[in-house]
């Protein structure tokens, strides 16, 4: 497994799963989502984790951190805890609230990247409601952290060039 505190910009990386789940918190204290401190580093280690698995099993060698691709598997960690709540309808509307609030920070990063463009209130709808089925619902009718990172990783290539590419090689 390519370990992610290992790339030459691992410090950034670090950062940026930090920085990006500051931001989320931020958003779900807006909709009064409490993240523990002990949860927040657990994310962290998750997420760094997941990501280098990811690399890994996809012989990825990437040279710096993929802020769209952390948010997504940051966002997949909160969805695993508000599943695993003892009281099945907290963890669902916990479930509903994390996924605003991912949708806002990826929605706001397709904004900026792309200077002028805006994701449709329709395609967030259905990608909220995908993202619900997948952890809460019925998964064979949902879409799940690679599916959701695929889905803005693409929009975000296509918006800003018409030669669409994926920006990674494969490992040697």
């Amino acid at each position: 497994m390519q370990d992610i505190t290992k790339l030459p910009d691992a410090e950034l990386g670090k950062e940026a799963v930090w920085s990006i789940l500051k931001r989320v918190r931020k958003i779900c204290a807006k909709f009064n989502i409490a993240i523990s401190e002990a949860d927040f580093d657990a994310v962290v280690i998750a997420t760094l984790h997941r990501h280098g698995e990811h690399l890994s099993c996809h012989n990825i060698t990437q040279d710096a951190p993929d802020l769209v691709k952390l948010t997504c598997w940051t966002c997949g960690e909160l969805l695993d805890r508000a599943k695993a709540e003892n009281d099945e309808e907290k963890g669902r509307e916990k479930g509903r609230l994390v996924i605003k609030a991912t949708l806002l920070t990826l929605c706001e990063f397709f904004r900026v990247d792309t200077r002028t463009k805006e994701v449709p209130p329709e395609t967030q709808l259905l990608i909220e409601q995908l993202l619900f089925q997948e952890y809460f619902g019925t998964p064979k009718h949902g879409i799940g952290m690679n599916g959701l990172f695929l889905a803005f990783h693409c929009a975000l290539q296509t918006a800003k060039s018409e030669d669409f590419k994926l920006p990674i090689r494969p490992s040697k």
